[in-house]
């Protein structure tokens, strides 16, 4: 949230042990990401989908110089068509940073600078990766914890996000507009038609963004 408010450009490393993840971004919106977990990168994510085999990875990666890139030999032996790359990459970025909305600890730094320019270009909304990764990943026991039951929930007057941008369904506008600062979250889960995991994950997640507030 803080990183789309400043509109910043840089690299944000998240760090946790031995694993390391890295979401760089531009003017605000995720560009790139790369992570040192085997699955998570690019020709891990082929071979799940069945693009390449993981013999033929692995053959064509001794052929070829230790310096280059998973992806450029995967397009130059056409097994991964160009128009089909920035798919691929988008939901690679989403994946990488998911993967570290359940850490509590652990260490972060974000460096100003440029993205490389030799990449394929890419620009997700971080709205949507949010609000997408916490419906996904967070559980009723985290949810639990984090919001509790017979707090209030009402419209910020300065959201972080604008509601347009989020792509919201209709259960979930329905839910939002019953936030009115009339009912605890308790009274939300009976009126809306989510289920409750999803319900909770939803307004938490709102909150998160600052599209809502706790009120008195």
């Amino acid at each position: 949230v803080a990183i789309h408010e400043g509109q910043a450009t840089g690299a944000l490393t998240l760090s946790r042990g031995p694993v390391r993840k890295i979401l760089v971004v531009e003017r605000g919106a995720p560009v790139y990401a790369a992570s040192n977990v085997p699955g998570e990168r690019f020709g891990a994510i082929c071979v799940r989908r069945g693009l390449v085999a993981q013999e033929r990875l692995d053959a064509l990666r001794r052929e070829a110089p230790a310096s280059a890139r998973t992806a450029d030999l995967l397009a130059q032996a056409g097994l991964v068509p160009a128009a089909r790359r920035p798919e691929i990459l988008s939901g690679q970025v989403r994946a990488i940073a998911w993967s570290t909305f359940d850490w509590r600890e652990g260490q972060y730094v974000f460096q100003l600078g440029r993205p490389p320019a030799a990449r394929v270009p890419l620009r997700l909304a971080m709205g949507d990766i949010l609000l997408e990764g916490m419906l996904r990943t967070f559980t009723l026991q985290r949810l639990a914890q984090e919001l509790p039951r017979t707090a209030h929930l009402a419209p910020s007057p300065a959201p972080a996000f604008e509601l347009y941008a989020l792509g919201l369904r209709p259960n979930e506008a329905h839910l939002l507009s019953l936030a009115d600062g009339t009912k605890s979250v308790d009274d939300l889960l009976r009126l809306c038609e989510l289920a409750e995991r999803e319900a909770l994950a939803f307004l938490q997640a709102c909150r998160v963004m600052r599209v809502l507030e706790d009120v008195e």
